[in-house]
């Protein structure tokens, strides 16, 4: 019999800490869901979004400013110290003091990245370096020494800034993510059925992939 496939398609931007929190919490449930489920097949795939497309190419600001402007300064501190509480559970320091720019180079990577079976090195990496190391992603030495760590080959890599077809890619990406109700990450799609918006405990991934996995069953034929 062939295996049980389910899709998370999963909305996300690399400087986002409840995406870097949600990406952790979702792959836990995953390995947790496919240890009592050897048959089932679990994809991951990675759509983009930009948390703040005001900014012009080269801009930055920095994280904490950034919620204190949406905000106000007491509900982001409020905000933020919620953040740093779920980081902690789920074994991440992290810190908030880190200036952030335009991600559309770093999702057409991703793209590429995925291609050649490293999606998954290049997120953690681009993540560890924003948040955990306080690093600039934006800057072109980083992303040179993160896109090395990630163990991508720096010249395929290089072709990526000037692929014109990437970067359209991207933004129709971005663009069908607000077409289908996403103004915010993260945000997962279930096997192109469900919707989950927002940060949510590892409980609550577990109960949707659990349950798909038997509704999945319950239409398979019987051997």
């Amino acid at each position: 019999m062939a295996p049980i496939e389910v899709l998370v398609e999963f909305v996300f931007d690399f400087i986002c800490p409840w995406s870097y929190i949600c990406k952790r919490r979702l792959d836990r449930a995953i390995r947790i869901c496919t240890s009592f489920h050897p048959d089932i097949k679990i994809t991951v795939k990675y759509r983009p979004f930009f948390l703040d497309n005001t900014l012009p190419g080269g801009a930055r600001i920095d994280t904490k400013q950034r919620f204190i402007n949406q905000m106000g300064s007491l509900e982001a501190h409020q905000f933020m110290d919620k953040i740093f509480q779920a980081a902690r559970e789920e074994g991440l320091n992290i810190s908030l003091d880190v200036p952030g720019g335009t991600t559309m180079i770093h999702h057409a990577i991703l793209i590429k990245a995925a291609e050649w079976g490293r999606g998954d090195e290049f997120i953690e990496t681009v993540f560890r370096y924003f948040f955990t190391e306080k690093r600039d992603i934006c800057d072109m030495i980083t992303a040179s020494e993160m896109i090395q760590v990630a163990g991508l080959v720096r010249e395929e890599v290089k072709k990526v800034g000037f692929d014109l077809e990437l970067k359209p890619v991207v933004k129709a990406m971005v663009d069908e993510n607000y077409d289908m109700g996403v103004t915010g990450t993260p945000f997962f799609i279930f096997n192109e059925t469900f919707a989950l918006a927002g940060a949510h405990p590892i409980d609550k991934f577990m109960y949707i992939l659990e349950g798909l996995i038997e509704h999945a069953r319950a239409k398979s034929p019987p051997n």
